[in-house]
């Protein structure tokens, strides 16, 4: 049978237990509503029959409620094993998971705050105690509601007799419940119930549990080894499948696999790969897709190369439909790669069987649509569903990358005609996860390489250097990679020292080849930015936009650059001008573009006019309407945004100082013009004016907070221009205002982070440690706050610093 046939019958068999008690417990429940209004009215006029009979209706209800769970959950688990259908494995898995969850969290609840679970049964006693003196004898549900649970636990009351006084049975018959004083017959009286040791039902049900805590434990434990158990099985039925040698569709039928699906040649497939991609990158897009589009049913190049510059327009229009149809398309080029892949799971040769190179190829295809559909799951669904299938996709992407990563560097390793492409391959997904998991802070990198990830930035840097630098199919994916971290994610992740010179030099070839490439002006542009050549850099993304008009989504993002490269300037009517197209043409994120449009013009003086007669406060008050998510959680800048924003709300606003330096700084504006004092000057001046409006203007909630935000912003400015100690003072304004902060507490975490960068470019170690250490451990759930962590991250990894180092320094 196997290993994983007896895993599908023991799943089959625990289910199907599970579905047939569910079905017992349904028919019950079912009876017994249907059936009351006979069988319990026949029942009831038997002679001496309980009371008792009348509160099955209710346990009717319960058990129905209960046995369809079961059902349910049954139903999955059989199904999804015997059929293989990993829909209803991962919904039977996410089942127990939250139950598992709700038991794990209450047993913490019982353990960790039984303090304050005993106050909160002890409000609990004390409403019951009002209840039976209010009700108890008066209410007839309630009254037998209690008579049956003192009749059966042989207890008396909540806490003791004395519950009773006062209440409706006492006062009319100024006696006590009977049970109160057993044995001793009626009247129960006060002094009675006082010398009976009859003790109140809580007591009772304590001792109860207490008596029986380890049978009650065992039985615990045993059902959640139960819970355990069917996770990992129904887990292991899921995966097995999806890195084996056949994927399971989500009708749970396998994906079509021959020994000979194609008559495209690997040779002719890369070739027409090539000659795609080049039309491409020449901004010749349709003739790109029109090239590829006929055989990317039978070449996986052709599926994979079609569904990627699918995903790419998906990704910059965030068109819902632009979304599902690159979903659907790279669900497409997955199961064409693998109808190439080998039947047996992973790549280590059985005895007698040889590994051809086109199943390789398949191997890195198959793991590059893994990785892209999990992109597009993240930014499409916005439920745990989804977050866990996404997740499943990027482990099994990161298990073959690694597994072909060791397999080619081995002496086994097979090399045909076309490694160079299985090499680009492999080097573009093992340095994209090494490279993407070392930008995380130590907390959250820990965890993923408990879960078997990998995060070397040096490393994964070397593999996509290698993979950018040797013609191959992929050279154009890992020279983009580079150079979004070289000029974006080292910026806005991190300290603000991009390698320009590594930028510009992957960028030559390709400028050479493709002069007019929309994306290659683009980071040109960008380079230039960064540079301090601000004109230059206006100028390529200019270019950019003139380059092509077939796809819109390129203009988008030079308009972006083109909006800061003005507000670097302070030229606000035409930075306005920028965030006005992208409002018109981009849905990327309404409520920034909108911001940003009411931030230029609040820069204008008061009689300057406005362009297209749009009002700044108007526009405020729209940008919280505009919020929208991603991944199911709405952008860090458009919160910050919003949060801004509703200063705007009230009939008589607080107008912000420098909304839009403020926001330049969220995105490291103030390094990017460090090399141009001219640009420093200007902003310094901004700054200065700001300031003295402020110290005149009447106080109000706001002040502290807009002085601080000043504060900061100085700081930076004074750091450019190499005054040191005038900076750290700004910086240590900041901290001290700690405690007068009532709304931008996200200022004291980044002064302390700023003055931390000061320090490491005064080499003033031990400090700069103490300092980044402070802003990352003493708070939380501020603005921004993964930005920030993670430029603490970059900063303390710049140091070299370890754990270890961190908590002795920390200490002093």
């Amino acid at each position: 049978m196997g290993c994983f046939g007896f895993l599908k019958v023991m799943m089959f068999i625990f289910n199907g237990l599970i579905f047939l008690a569910g079905a017992a417990l349904l028919g019950v429940g079912i009876w017994v509503k249907v059936d009351s209004g006979s069988i319990l009215g026949f029942l009831a006029k038997i002679k001496g029959a309980p009371d008792e009979l009348d509160q099955l209706l209710n346990v009717g209800y319960l058990l129905i409620a209960i046995g369809a769970v079961l059902m349910v959950l049954g139903f999955l688990g059989c199904c999804g094993a015997m059929q293989e259908s990993r829909c209803m494995l991962l919904m039977f898995f996410i089942i127990i998971l939250v139950i598992f969850l709700a038991e794990v969290a209450g047993a913490v609840v019982i353990l960790v705050f039984k303090p304050v679970a005993e106050d909160l049964l002890q409000k609990l006693g004390d409403e019951a105690v009002k209840s039976i003196k209010a009700d108890f004898g008066k209410n007839p549900d309630l009254t037998d509601l209690w008579n049956t649970t003192m009749d059966t636990l042989h207890c008396c009351g909540f806490n003791n007799y004395s519950d009773f006084t006062d209440s409706p049975y006492y006062n009319k018959n100024l006696t006590y419940p009977s049970q109160c004083c057993l044995p001793v017959a009626h009247p129960c009286t006060a002094s009675t119930a006082d010398n009976q040791t009859i003790t109140g039902c809580f007591p009772k049900m304590l001792m109860l549990i207490d008596d029986n805590a380890i049978a009650i434990i065992a039985v615990a434990l045993g059902i959640a080894a139960l819970e355990v158990f069917a996770m990992i099985v129904a887990m292991t039925l899921y995966c097995v499948p999806a890195a084996g040698g056949h994927i399971i569709m989500s009708n749970g039928k396998d994906a079509l696999t021959t020994d000979n699906p194609s008559q495209v040649s690997l040779k002719q497939s890369l070739e027409e790969g090539m000659e795609a991609l080049d039309l491409f990158l020449n901004n010749r897009f349709r003739e790109s897709l029109e090239r590829l589009k006929p055989r990317v049913h039978e070449s996986m190049y052709h599926a994979l190369i079609y569904a990627t510059v699918l995903e790419m327009q998906a990704m910059m229009t965030f068109e819902h439909d632009d979304i599902t149809n690159a979903g659907a398309t790279m669900k497409k080029a997955q199961e064409v790669c693998q109808r190439f892949r080998r039947k047996s799971p992973g790549l280590v040769k059985f005895p007698g069987e040889s590994l051809t190179e086109e199943q390789l190829h398949a191997e890195v295809c198959f793991a590059e649509c893994q990785l892209q559909r999990a992109a597009l799951t993240f930014l499409q669904d916005e439920n745990m569903v989804g977050f866990i299938k996404g997740g499943i996709k990027v482990r099994n992407s990161y298990l073959i990358y690694k597994e072909l990563h060791s397999y080619i560097q081995s002496q086994q390793s097979l090399v045909g005609p076309s490694h160079l492409h299985l090499q680009g391959g492999v080097a573009f997904g093992i340095g994209a996860f090494n490279l993407t998991l070392s930008l995380f802070p130590a907390r959250i990198l820990k965890v993923l390489e408990f879960a078997g990830f990998s995060g070397d930035k040096d490393y994964g840097l070397s593999q996509l250097v290698s993979g950018a630098t040797v013609v191959n199919l992929r050279s154009m994916l890992c020279a983009l990679l580079l150079l979004c971290y070289h000029t974006f994610l080292t910026f806005i992740l991190g300290t603000g020292e991009g390698e320009v010179e590594e930028a510009e030099k992957l960028l030559a070839p390709f400028r050479l080849r493709y002069p007019k490439g929309a994306i290659f002006l683009f980071f040109a542009g960008r380079t230039e930015e960064i540079k301090g050549n601000i004109d230059k850099a206006v100028c390529l993304f200019e270019d950019g936009c003139k380059a092509q008009q077939e796809w819109k989504q390129f203009h988008h993002m030079c308009y972006w650059e083109l909006l800061w490269c003005f507000t670097y300037k302070q030229m606000w009517k035409m930075a306005y001008f920028y965030a006005d197209l992208l409002t018109k043409e981009s849905r990327w994120s309404q409520a920034m573009y909108v911001y940003m449009k009411a931030a230029c013009l609040s820069m204008l003086d008061k009689e300057e006019s406005r362009p297209f007669g749009e009002d700044e406060v108007e526009l405020f008050r729209q940008v919280p309407a505009l919020k929208q998510k991603i991944a199911g959680k709405s952008p860090p800048t458009e919160k910050f945004a919003i949060r801004k924003a509703r200063r705007y709300q009230a009939t008589s606003p607080v107008r912000l100082p420098v909304p839009v330096l403020e926001m330049m700084y969220m995105w490291n504006g103030f390094t990017m013009i460090r090399k141009c004092p001219e640009l420093t000057d200007g902003m310094m001046h901004t700054l200065v004016e700001a300031e003295r409006t402020l110290a005149v203007a009447p106080g109000n909630q706001y002040t502290v907070d807009d002085h601080c935000v000043i504060q900061l912003l100085k700081g930076l400015c004074l750091q450019n221009q190499g005054r040191f100690p005038a900076a750290e003072e700004c910086f240590n304004n900041v901290y001290r205002s700690e405690k007068k902060i009532r709304y931008d507490h996200y200022l004291v975490p980044n002064a302390l982070l700023e003055l931390g960068l000061l320090c490491i470019g005064q080499n003033r170690r031990d400090e700069a440690i103490k300092l980044l250490t402070k802003a990352k451990n003493n708070y939380k759930d501020y603005s921004m706050e993964s930005r920030t962590h993670f430029r603490v991250h970059a900063a303390l990894a710049k140091l070299k610093v370890s754990p270890a180092e961190q908590e002795d320094i920390t200490r002093l």
